[in-house]
């Protein structure tokens, strides 16, 4: 499947579901995280920015996204959703929608590129139709009575070839959360 079919496919979900979507407490697709070694991604897309993560238009930047066309290097069949808390006063809360790619080529106009650093990550399978509040509170506990801890302020959703609508109960995402030995388990 080509990216700008994957992407169309993800805005569509987005278009059609957003106002649909429940965060109901629901059996999750996996109780624990698996913890994998990341070697770094580089991530091109679309973004938007807001106070608070619920101000963030994401169908919207998703749609953006798609109207960019094709992305030199794109990695085929993963879309990606970064979600970035900077810290300050007032907070900012950045939401990039896009692809991986495995280098940097000529960019359209109103593509941002992120790099991420190598680091570990948590990673939490979710069913998407069981929306986001349920999942982040599962995300929290298992932070909390862990041995790990956040090692940075963002993580992002991973969207591939097990994701089909935003409501469809057997479509899945996984959830990349950066971590760390906490320094209390060392």
């Amino acid at each position: 499947m080509s990216v700008r079919i994957f992407v169309a496919m993800l805005v569509c979900a987005f278009l059609a579901a957003v106002p649909t979507v429940k965060a109901l407490a629901t059996e999750d697709a996996e109780v624990e995280p698996r913890i994998v070694e990341d070697l770094g991604l580089t991530l091109v897309g679309a973004v938007d920015t807001a106070a608070e993560v619920a101000e963030l238009e994401i169908a919207a930047t998703w749609q953006r996204f798609a109207e960019m066309g094709d992305i030199d290097n794109a990695v085929e069949g993963r879309g990606y959703e970064l979600h970035i808390a900077l810290e300050g006063d007032p907070g900012v809360r950045c939401c990039l929608c896009g692809v991986e790619v495995t280098e940097v080529g000529e960019l359209p106009l109103g593509a941002f590129v992120k790099v991420l650093p190598p680091v570990s990550y948590a990673v939490f399978t979710h069913r998407v139709a069981d929306g986001y509040a349920a999942v982040y509170e599962r995300i929290n506990a298992w932070l909390a009575s862990s041995a790990y801890e956040e090692a940075a302020t963002y993580d992002f959703q991973l969207y591939d070839a097990r994701f089909t609508s935003m409501d469809d109960p057997e479509s899945l995402q996984e959830i990349y959360v950066p971590v760390k030995v906490a320094e209390a388990a060392e």
